[in-house]
C-alpha cells in the first residue's frame, strides 16, 4: 500500500465532493450525512481559523451556552452514533434527513470561504456540484431568501431543472454554460 499525505482541507473536500455525489445519486443516507458531518466539523475549524463563521457558529452566538450544549449534542448525535459503537452497541436512532442537508448546505458554504471561491476555481468539479447542491437546496425552500436579493435572482436561472430528480438536476448543471462571475446574471 502506498503512503499519500492529506491535508485536512483535502480531506474535508474529498468527503464533501463524496457526500454530495452520494446525494445526488440517492446514495445511502448513513454515509451521506456521517461524510458530510465530518467534512461540516473540518471546514467549520478551518473557516474559523481564518477569522469566519459557518452558519451554526452564527447560531450558537446567539443562545444561551446552555442551550448551545443541547443544540451541538442534537446536531452530532447522528454523527456519534454512526461511527462509535463502543456504549451503545445494540441500540437504534432516528434522524431527520435534513439534518443533513442543512450540514451539506453549510459545508458548501465553508469550503467556498476557505478554498475555492476565493482562489477564483468555481468552475472545477468539485465547486460545481456545490453550486448544483446550493441551488437545489435554495430552490425547494422558496421562502429562504428575499426575493429581490442578487442570489435569489441567481438560484431563480435554476428554476427550470427543479422538478426532476437529484440525478437529473445535477446532469443539467453540469451541462449548463453558466456565467457563474456574476450574481446577476440568470441565463443557463
Amino acid at each position: 500500500m502506498n503512503m499519500i499525505r492529506i491535508s485536512k482541507l483535502d480531506a474535508a473536500r474529498r468527503q464533501l465532493f463524496a457526500a454530495l455525489q452520494l446525494y445526488f445519486e440517492d446514495g445511502d443516507t448513513v454515509a451521506i450525512h456521517t461524510l458530510a458531518a465530518v467534512a461540516h466539523e473540518i471546514l467549520s475549524v478551518l473557516v474559523r481559523k481564518k477569522g469566519g463563521a459557518t452558519m451554526l457558529d452564527w447560531v450558537k452566538a446567539l443562545v444561551t451556552p446552555e442551550f448551545e450544549k443541547q443544540l451541538i449534542d442534537w446536531a452530532r448525535q447522528p454523527q456519534n452514533f454512526f461511527k462509535h459503537g463502543g456504549k451503545d452497541a445494540n441500540s437504534n436512532i432516528e434522524f431527520d434527513t435534513k439534518l443533513t442537508e442543512f450540514f451539506l448546505f453549510d459545508a458548501c458554504l465553508a469550503y467556498g470561504k476557505v478554498e475555492a471561491i476565493p482562489k477564483g476555481d468555481i468552475t472545477a468539479e468539485a465547486t460545481r456540484i456545490q453550486i448544483a447542491y446550493l441551488t437545489w437546496y435554495l430552490l425547494h425552500r422558496p421562502t429562504a431568501l428575499r426575493p429581490d436579493s442578487d442570489l435569489a435572482r441567481m438560484v431563480s436561472a435554476f428554476e427550470p431543472y427543479k422538478h426532476g430528480t437529484r440525478s437529473d438536476y445535477l446532469k443539467q448543471i453540469r451541462l449548463a454554460r453558466h456565467d457563474w462571475s456574476g450574481p446577476s446574471d440568470t441565463t443557463v
